[in-house]
């Protein structure tokens, strides 16, 4: 398992979001719930994952919600996009 923060960390205010939208909730490779990989990871590498899962659910638009590394994931996933 990782040893980061894990996806449930914003738990608190997720039924709340939950009352109005679709969540998707995803730990990053490495963190929570995923095991390590030995190479260790890159923001870029995250960025790409994030592109990755978006497409795969054929995810059109999307709002996200995001705090510490996520923020920097999600922003260079958005100018890789």
């Amino acid at each position: 398992m990782g040893s980061a923060g894990r996806a449930g960390g914003g738990s608190l205010v997720t039924p709340y979001l939950a009352e109005n939208y679709h969540l998707w909730i995803v730990d990053l490779r490495g963190h929570g719930m995923t095991k390590a990989t030995p190479s260790g990871y890159t923001v870029p590498q995250l960025a790409q994952d994030r592109l990755d899962f978006r497409r795969a659910k054929r995810v059109r638009s999307a709002t996200l919600v995001a705090h510490s590394l996520a923020f920097l994931i999600l922003r260079g996933a958005n100018e890789g996009a």
